[in-house]
């Protein structure tokens, strides 16, 4: 079972995520996404917000 973490920061959201958590466009989007092991750092800036 996976985990997600959302932290709201200025300019937009960071979020922590396992590996097998992550949306189709975080997989392949053009999003800022570092990989420590399973675990993976997604940044939404705010212009790119959805739903």
């Amino acid at each position: 079972m996976g985990f997600s973490l959302h932290i709201p920061l200025p300019g937009g959201v960071l979020k922590i995520k396992s590996s097998d958590r992550l949306r189709y466009e975080e997989r392949f989007g053009d999003f800022g996404i570092w990989k420590l092991g399973s675990i993976c750092l997604v940044w939404w800036p705010n212009s790119r917000k959805s739903g």
